[in-house]
């Protein structure tokens, strides 16, 4: 499991990098690495992905 500090740093760094893309990619990297049978990559991915959901303002409806 990756640590909660790496995750942010992580996460901060892909959104800077992709912007409103950031989460996408850590999806699409998420399932590349569970389909190549690395879950714990995999894992590591779907946590920075939940941050930048976590992020995320929500919708006004």
């Amino acid at each position: 499991m990756i640590e909660r500090q790496t995750v942010v740093h992580q996460a901060n760094a892909l959104q800077e990098l992709m912007g409103q893309k950031s989460e996408a990619v850590a999806a699409a990297r998420a399932i590349r690495e569970r389909e190549a049978g690395h879950t714990d990559e995999a894992n590591n991915w779907d946590q920075i992905r939940n941050l930048l959901q976590e992020r995320r303002a929500p919708r006004q409806g």
